[in-house]
């Protein structure tokens, strides 16, 4: 390809960043952790309504510097205090450096969707965690991509599918990719199993649910795809019959990422290992207990996030909605925190009376 520019250029170099910082020690990334955090919270203090009413009452100086404990003192926002806060939480004032405003609607899989602003710069953080993900699989740029998701478009919604030359932001520019190709979540799953055995893809991206069903398909009817290398899963929780379902019906492995709509990559599975690594330079996560505790490896606890660059609705200490177990230090050598395992989020598919199966994105 052509020599890269602009923001093709700032993945590049977020990347070098992210390939130094992996390997930092945990004291080093929470150093790191807590001077953007002083900056965030400073900014949310000075241009938002709601915090600049709510810390009125907290007794803390938020000009100086910032701990984990002095961290901990601050209340949680839950997501009943981000609908009922409403606007009263977008900044006033916004850098114009973080580029072109936008609004994030959460997915509502928890039965309480919101809504925020978000900046370019959350964009570029959330494709250059993608990225990060594919280096980490050692992806080969070169083969096919094939992705089932949503999409609010109802004209993706066709059981041919679409097709793209490349892989899409951030790849292309950077990296010669083999074609793009996309279903929409909501086409029934013998409809997507058949657009599989006709495009034979390299690497699958879809929701566990998505997964679990389509090799159970592939099991059942004694079908094959030869050349799938790997799976990617996301936004729901990947349990191990769904991974066992993969081995068995494709004889690959499944990658898993931690993410949402709102906050964007909160960890990604160890290239390594089954478990993940918290993206510490993504946002802050914490995981307590009932008694608002950092959970302790082997312990389960609520996740509470706090995304770094989001100064648009600034967002500190939202609790997601998902409980996550803490992890052992991983001997991959990477400083960034690991979660054993994650509890959430689950979507679920609708059987009809003749057998078939879809993923339903119904409205309001």
């Amino acid at each position: 390809p052509a020599p890269v520019t602009g923001e093709q250029a700032t993945y590049l170099a977020l990347q070098f960043q992210l390939e130094q910082s992996q390997w930092w020690s945990e004291d080093e990334l929470v150093s790191a952790q807590l001077r953007q955090l002083r900056l965030l919270l400073q900014h949310a203090v000075k241009t938002v309504p709601y915090y600049k009413k709510r810390y009125s009452v907290i007794p803390f100086d938020f000009s100086g510097r910032l701990t984990l404990n002095e961290w901990r003192r601050l209340p949680i926002l839950t997501r009943n205090d981000l609908q009922e806060a409403g606007k009263s939480l977008n900044s006033r004032a916004v850098p114009q450096s973080h580029g072109k405003l936008f609004t994030q609607s959460s997915s509502g899989s928890t039965g309480k969707p919101v809504s925020i602003k978000q900046t370019r710069l959350c964009t570029i953080y959330w494709r250059s965690f993608a990225l990060r993900q594919s280096l980490w699989c050692r992806l080969d740029m070169a083969g096919k991509a094939a992705v089932i998701r949503y999409n609010k478009d109802p004209s993706t919604i066709t059981p041919q599918g679409l097709r793209s030359r490349g892989w899409g932001a951030p790849y292309d520019g950077m990296f010669e990719t083999g074609p793009g190709v996309f279903m929409h979540s909501s086409v029934d799953i013998k409809a997507q199993a058949d657009w599989l055995l006709r495009e034979k893809p390299d690497y699958l991206l879809a929701y566990p649910s998505i997964l679990y069903e389509l090799a159970h398909y592939f099991i059942k009817h004694d079908l094959e795809l030869p050349g799938l290398q790997l799976v990617r899963s996301f936004a729901e929780v990947l349990d191990k019959e769904t991974r066992q379902a993969c081995r068995q019906a494709w004889d690959v492995s499944v990658i898993d990422g931690y993410s949402s709509n709102e906050i964007g990559y909160m960890a990604l599975q160890c290239p390594e290992h089954e478990h993940y690594h918290v993206q510490s330079e993504n946002a802050l996560v914490e995981i307590l207990d009932d008694e608002g505790n950092p959970c302790r490896p082997g312990e389960t606890g609520r996740v509470i996030v706090t995304p770094l660059h989001n100064y648009a609705t600034p967002m500190l200490r939202y609790a997601v909605g998902d409980y996550a177990e803490v992890g052992e230090t991983c001997d991959c050598g990477r400083g960034l925190p690991v979660i054993r395992r994650i509890m959430g989020r689950t979507r679920n598919l609708l059987t009809f009376p003749d057998g078939r199966k879809l993923w339903p994105s119904p409205g309001t």
